[in-house]
Protein backbone atom coordinates (compact mmCIF):
# COMPACT_ATOMS: atom_id res chain seq x y z
CA UNK A 1 0.00 0.00 0.00
CA UNK A 2 1.27 3.43 -0.91
CA UNK A 3 1.09 6.23 1.62
CA UNK A 4 -0.21 9.63 0.69
CA UNK A 5 3.28 11.15 1.02
CA UNK A 6 4.73 8.45 -1.24
CA UNK A 7 1.98 9.08 -3.78
CA UNK A 8 2.67 12.82 -3.80
CA UNK A 9 6.42 12.14 -4.24
CA UNK A 10 5.78 9.84 -7.19
CA UNK A 11 3.38 12.32 -8.72
CA UNK A 12 5.97 15.10 -8.30
CA UNK A 13 8.68 12.96 -9.93
CA UNK A 14 6.34 12.17 -12.83
CA UNK A 15 5.52 15.85 -13.34
CA UNK A 16 9.22 16.80 -13.23
CA UNK A 17 10.16 14.19 -15.82
CA UNK A 18 7.19 14.72 -18.17
CA UNK A 19 8.99 17.43 -20.15
CA UNK A 20 12.01 15.15 -20.71
CA UNK A 21 9.68 12.33 -21.74
CA UNK A 22 7.78 14.54 -24.20
CA UNK A 23 11.01 15.90 -25.71
CA UNK A 24 12.44 12.40 -26.03
CA UNK A 25 9.32 11.17 -27.82
CA UNK A 26 9.25 14.23 -30.10
CA UNK A 27 12.89 13.58 -31.03
CA UNK A 28 12.02 9.95 -31.82
CA UNK A 29 9.12 11.11 -33.99
CA UNK A 30 11.39 13.51 -35.92
CA UNK A 31 14.02 10.79 -36.41
CA UNK A 32 11.45 8.24 -37.58
CA UNK A 33 9.85 10.73 -39.99
CA UNK A 34 13.28 11.43 -41.46
CA UNK A 35 13.90 7.69 -41.88
CA UNK A 36 10.50 7.24 -43.53
CA UNK A 37 11.27 9.98 -46.06
CA UNK A 38 14.67 8.40 -46.81
CA UNK A 39 13.11 4.97 -47.30
CA UNK A 40 10.33 6.36 -49.49
CA UNK A 41 12.99 7.93 -51.69
CA UNK A 42 14.57 4.54 -52.43
CA UNK A 43 11.45 2.35 -52.48
CA UNK A 44 7.94 2.49 -53.83
CA UNK A 45 7.45 4.31 -57.10
CA UNK A 46 11.08 5.44 -57.10
CA UNK A 47 12.44 1.91 -56.81
CA UNK A 48 14.35 0.49 -59.72
CA UNK A 49 12.46 -2.43 -61.25
CA UNK A 50 14.16 -5.78 -60.94
CA UNK A 51 15.70 -6.65 -64.33
CA UNK A 52 14.75 -10.30 -64.16
CA UNK A 53 11.26 -9.85 -62.71
CA UNK A 54 9.64 -11.75 -65.60
CA UNK A 55 12.09 -14.62 -65.09
CA UNK A 56 11.38 -14.68 -61.35
CA UNK A 57 7.63 -14.79 -61.93
CA UNK A 58 8.08 -17.57 -64.50
CA UNK A 59 10.15 -19.56 -61.99
CA UNK A 60 7.41 -19.19 -59.41
CA UNK A 61 4.81 -20.34 -61.93
CA UNK A 62 7.03 -23.28 -62.95
CA UNK A 63 7.41 -24.22 -59.29
CA UNK A 64 3.64 -24.32 -58.84
CA UNK A 65 3.22 -26.37 -62.02
CA UNK A 66 5.96 -28.83 -61.00
CA UNK A 67 4.25 -29.42 -57.67
CA UNK A 68 0.99 -30.09 -59.54
CA UNK A 69 2.82 -32.50 -61.87
CA UNK A 70 4.35 -34.34 -58.91
CA UNK A 71 0.91 -34.72 -57.33
CA UNK A 72 -0.51 -36.07 -60.61
CA UNK A 73 2.33 -38.56 -61.02
CA UNK A 74 1.94 -39.69 -57.42
CA UNK A 75 -1.74 -40.46 -58.02
CA UNK A 76 -1.28 -42.11 -61.40
CA UNK A 77 1.86 -44.18 -61.92
CA UNK A 78 1.38 -44.23 -65.71
CA UNK A 79 1.15 -40.43 -65.96
CA UNK A 80 3.65 -38.91 -68.40
CA UNK A 81 4.30 -35.25 -67.87
CA UNK A 82 4.48 -32.87 -70.80
CA UNK A 83 5.75 -30.03 -68.65
CA UNK A 84 7.81 -27.38 -70.39
CA UNK A 85 9.23 -24.66 -68.17
CA UNK A 86 8.34 -21.11 -69.16
CA UNK A 87 11.36 -19.86 -67.26
CA UNK A 88 13.80 -21.60 -69.63
CA UNK A 89 12.47 -19.63 -72.60
CA UNK A 90 12.65 -16.37 -70.70
CA UNK A 91 16.18 -17.16 -69.51
CA UNK A 92 17.28 -17.87 -73.08
CA UNK A 93 15.80 -14.54 -74.19
CA UNK A 94 17.56 -12.72 -71.34
CA UNK A 95 20.87 -14.40 -72.15
CA UNK A 96 20.50 -13.57 -75.84
CA UNK A 97 19.73 -9.96 -74.99
CA UNK A 98 22.72 -9.85 -72.63
CA UNK A 99 24.96 -11.38 -75.31
CA UNK A 100 23.81 -8.75 -77.83
CA UNK A 101 24.57 -5.97 -75.34
CA UNK A 102 28.07 -7.36 -74.78
CA UNK A 103 28.66 -7.47 -78.53
CA UNK A 104 27.60 -3.86 -78.88
CA UNK A 105 29.96 -2.77 -76.10
CA UNK A 106 32.95 -4.45 -77.78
Amino acid sequence: MVTFGGFVTRLNNFCNDIDKFIESNNENIRRLNKEIKELEAITGENAIEYRRKDYLEALREDNRLIIDEIEKSAKDKNYKSEFEPKSAKILQALNAKSFKNEEILR
